[in-house]
């Protein structure tokens, strides 16, 4: 067996387990102290596209006060820590949920905000080549702007193909 089927099959032993790798400490829910993540997957079967109890992730966290971030229609993906965006004292987490068809996903960004997880700014249009084209953070602060962030997008073009663009959005909360 090559060392990329060895790879293939430790990652679906590691889905299996739900247990993909720790973040590094950050604090997420502003409380001063720091806490780890995970994304915790379902278990799936790759030859009928089905999942054990739905095809949901959930990101948990070390301390068990912070709730779980459910994400639907999910088999994987690796939380990004953005750190903390808007300046209040918590960590923003950005996630592209895996799934096994179609390169066109959205990329969510989630903020804790009196004592629960909901979205920064919109969901984000990204096809996987975005991360080849470009290499830096998908959001960015606007300078002098508060509350406005630039993103980076996907979007597909009749005559050019598959574009990544900017756009500014505002924070959604």
């Amino acid at each position: 067996m090559k060392v990329h089927n060895y790879l293939i099959l430790l990652g679906l032993v590691l889905s299996y387990l739900g247990c993909f790798a720790q973040s590094e400490p950050y604090d997420f829910n502003g409380d001063g102290k720091k806490e780890t993540c995970k994304l915790v997957a379902p278990k799936t079967n790759d030859e009928t596209y089905d999942c054990e109890g739905g095809c949901n992730c959930r990101i948990v966290f070390s301390d068990p006060k912070i709730p779980a971030i459910t994400i639907t229609s999910c088999i994987g993906g690796e939380p990004q820590i953005l750190g903390d965006l808007d300046g209040n004292g918590t960590t923003e987490i950005g996630l592209v949920p895996e799934w096994w068809t179609s390169c066109w996903r959205s990329y969510y960004i989630y903020t804790f905000v009196n004592g629960k997880w909901t979205l920064f700014v919109d969901p984000i249009t990204i096809h996987c080549n975005l991360f080849e084209e470009h290499d830096g953070p998908i959001i960015e602060k606007v300078a002098n702007k508060k509350g406005y962030y630039k993103v980076y997008y996907s979007e597909f073009d009749d005559e050019k193909g598959i574009l990544t663009l900017t756009k500014t959005v505002k924070k959604k909360i």
